[in-house]
């Protein structure tokens, strides 16, 4: 898989075996793949597209729940992708935080329209840190220069709870 992200991330292509039919050989490869391109690239139609694709995949969506707990050692991985029903992230948050901090805007947006709405989905409190998840947001929402991503980050701002006037609106904004 890490080959694969590699590939992806420097040459901007997706493997064309990987993209058509997803299985459980294939699920993990393609969205390892996606990520490398999001990266090498900063393009949102690819966010735009893995987010629709993780809509219509059960399987890329368990791939996508799986991933980065796995990934950050917050369970052991298995090979059916199968998680434990109680999860606390507290490895993934920390990644997760650092991530938006430091990648391109087509991966924050991949974040914003995928990875948080899945890993909050899954543990409502972030690893404990749910209030330094939306204030790292929100100042990283402030140097967003692709527009759709300014938007995404807001939606899960507003599911986190923060108030638009965090981001640097007045109280002209509002009706009285």
């Amino acid at each position: 898989m890490n080959l694969l992200h590699h590939l992806s991330l420097s040459t901007g292509e997706t493997p064309r075996a990987l993209s058509p039919d997803l299985n459980r050989n294939t699920a993990l490869a393609f969205r390892s793949s996606t990520m490398g391109r999001l990266i090498s690239t900063n393009d949102p139609e690819i966010a735009f597209a893995y987010s629709r694709k993780v809509d219509e995949s059960p399987l890329l969506k368990m791939v996508e729940e799986w991933a980065f707990p796995t990934y950050c050692h917050d369970v052991k991985p298995s090979q059916d992708f199968s998680l434990p029903r109680s999860l606390l992230m507290r490895q993934t948050a920390p990644e997760i935080i650092r991530e938006i901090e430091t990648y391109n805007d087509a991966y924050l947006l991949y974040l914003a329209l995928t990875a948080l709405p899945t890993l909050l989905g899954r543990d409502g409190t972030f690893g404990l840190r749910r209030d330094e998840l939306g204030a790292r947001l929100a100042a990283r929402r402030e140097r967003v220069a692709l527009p759709e991503t300014g938007v995404a980050c807001d939606a899960i701002l507003s599911e986190l709870g923060r108030d638009d006037r965090e981001l640097g609106g007045t109280k002209f904004d509002y009706a009285w």
